[in-house]
């Protein structure tokens, strides 16, 4: 959320749950609109005259329309969109220690601002994209299973950076492939999760809900040796009354 543009702390960023972002100008520097104190975690581009930011923008003359602006509120989408890429890279949930995982990738890789380590005017520093979409640490694999007609998990493998897997010593003909993230890291199928299947048929309302088995397509294979297989899936978030 925007640390704010006004001189005192105010919410939803003063929220311990939340992720304060204070702005900084084309030169890395805190604007001075920017609010600061013990509650901000990070800064990202905000803009500031005449530098500003590219926004969409509402006026009663030219109605939906894009403008330049700066504030807080300018950079904080810039951490949220950070944030949202992280998660489709498989990052979310807790580590060991309990801290947030993605919370902890962004304060690792910002590049540090101001006084060395955290500070009241910059946090943990200025994101960086880049290093943080490279973070080795605590990523949560997608996970192609194998399974039998009546849902058993037969085989598992782990989804390459290009799309594809392998799977050997199958020896069932009748499969049908389910594709998971395992967000929280607890190996249950659970709210939070993505979830797929391989020719699922229904809405995503209803995958949310009712991620069953039996709504996958069936594959048939009658020979043994190599065989080779396109399989796009559509993901759906697990509901907490999924049925998991």
């Amino acid at each position: 959320a925007a640390s704010g543009n006004k001189p005192y702390q105010r919410y939803p960023a003063l929220y311990d749950e939340v992720i304060s972002v204070g702005a900084v100008d084309n030169e890395m520097k805190r604007t001075s609109y920017s609010n600061y104190g013990e509650h901000l975690d990070l800064v990202a581009p905000g803009g500031s005259a005449p530098s500003q930011i590219l926004s969409t923008g509402y006026s009663s003359s030219e109605g939906n329309t894009y403008s330049t602006m700066y504030g807080t509120s300018m950079a904080a989408p810039h951490v949220t969109g950070l944030a949202a890429l992280l998660m489709a890279e498989g990052y979310a949930g807790r580590d060991s220690s309990g801290e947030e995982i993605i919370r902890k990738i962004l304060r690792e890789t910002a590049l540090d601002l101001g006084d060395p380590g955290w500070d009241q005017y910059y946090g943990y520093g200025l994101i960086q994209a880049f290093d943080a979409l490279n973070f080795n640490e605590e990523r949560r694999p997608l996970l192609v299973q194998i399974l039998s007609t009546s849902g058993q998990v037969l085989k598992e493998a782990e989804v390459e950076a290009d799309g594809s897997f392998y799977i050997s010593g199958l020896t069932e003909n009748h499969i049908k492939i389910r594709i998971w993230r395992d967000f929280n890291g607890n190996k249950e199928i659970d709210k939070g999760d993505l979830l797929g299947y391989y020719g699922f048929s229904g809405s995503s309302a209803t995958a949310a809900w009712h991620p069953e088995i039996e709504n996958a397509v069936t594959l048939s294979f009658f020979s043994s040796g190599h065989n080779e297989l396109e399989t796009p899936v559509q993901f759906f978030p697990v509901n907490e009354s999924s049925g998991y």
